[in-house]
């Protein structure tokens, strides 16, 4: 049987002293591991506060997938109202709705001087602010064409229904537009 004694109840014979400069780098070390992964978790979270958009329940973001209809009407537009039909398929890919926007413009010749249906495509991407309301920017998706704006969106409980309004600028108008929205879901 051993006993312990100047060679240390393991049997070591000689201890080893860390130096100053060890002893500093496994500090640094430990220190940037806990800040490294405090960053990500912070990252991870995008919270609202700073330009991202709210944590959803999982069943309000199904909600807001699938091809929604509706109108867009625009009472001061130039030259005189434009009622526009919609149609608007969205997707959500982890915390960003996504999705197109095929908005058909109908101007009357005794307002706008020509009558015809127009057909304009955007791309819309954005999120969830609250469970209820969606902000959505869209932009159109024919290159040279300036078209751009925000569609901020209530939907309801049952998540079959979103009202809202749109602020943009507008390519056939050439200037500032606002109209309102109100969307069905169809699929």
């Amino acid at each position: 049987m051993r006993r312990s004694g100047a060679n240390g109840p393991f049997g070591v014979t000689h201890a080893r002293v860390l130096t100053m400069k060890e002893i500093l780098t496994a500090i640094i070390g430990g220190l940037f591991s806990l800040a490294a992964a405090y960053v990500t978790w912070r990252l991870s979270r995008r919270p609202p506060e700073v330009g991202g958009f709210a944590d959803i329940p999982e069943t309000r973001i199904e909600g807001a997938r699938g091809v929604w209809r509706g109108t867009l009407s625009q009472a001061e537009y130039p030259g005189g109202p434009v009622e526009s039909r919609l149609e608007m398929t969205l997707d959500v890919k982890r915390a960003t709705i996504v999705g197109d926007l095929t908005v058909i413009a109908r101007f009357e010749a005794h307002l706008h001087g020509r009558s015809e249906d127009v057909t304009i495509q955007l791309r819309v991407r954005g999120g969830f602010y609250t469970d209820s309301l969606v902000k959505l920017d869209y932009k159109n998706t024919t290159p040279g064409i300036l078209q751009f704006g925000t569609m901020i969106l209530q939907l309801d409980a049952r998540s079959s229904h979103m009202d809202g309004r749109l602020v943009g600028y507008g390519s056939y108008a050439e200037r500032v537009i606002h109209g309102v929205l109100s969307l069905e879901k169809t699929v």
